[in-house]
């Protein structure tokens, strides 16, 4: 196996394997960095700005509504309204998560293997804390699991 060094986003260089595979991959800037920064603070910020996750008013009450329908409706509303919000907060840590990778110098690199994540798997999907290999690898694992 051969070792090339390498250079991580904040500048410390380490040996890292040469992948034959990422000599195609383009490796991340300063201003990349800067714009899926950007990025993601503003997707934060519209997360925040959105509609609240506020679930009171799909409460049923008995005097409300008798009929076997509109009751079915109101249940069929709140998990609908409970899987939005659900969905939102997941997505809400996935990008804090990712600042807090920026932060700490620690973004756009793989999680599981330590390579670095392809720029435009970043700039497709930016809370990304895997690389394709190790996500579709993960992926696949979980499908076996479950079927």
């Amino acid at each position: 196996m051969r070792f090339g060094l390498r250079m991580n986003i904040v500048g410390i260089l380490y040996k890292n394997p040469v992948n034959p595979d990422s000599e195609n991959i383009d490796h991340m800037n300063k201003r990349d960095l800067n714009q899926l920064k950007k990025r993601l603070e503003k997707e934060l910020a519209d997360l925040a700005a959105g509609k609240d996750c506020n679930l009171e008013g799909l409460d049923y009450s008995e005097g409300e509504s008798p009929d076997l329908i509109d009751r079915a409706a109101s249940v069929i509303d709140r998990s609908l309204s409970q899987n939005f919000c659900d969905r939102k907060n997941l997505r809400i840590h996935k990008v804090e998560q990712a600042l807090e990778d920026l932060k700490d110098g620690l973004y756009g690199i793989c999680q599981s293997c330590g390579d670095d994540i392809a720029i435009k798997r970043l700039k497709a999907n930016p809370v990304a804390r895997q690389c394709i290999s190790c996500k579709t690898e993960m992926e696949t694992r979980q499908r076996l699991i479950n079927s």
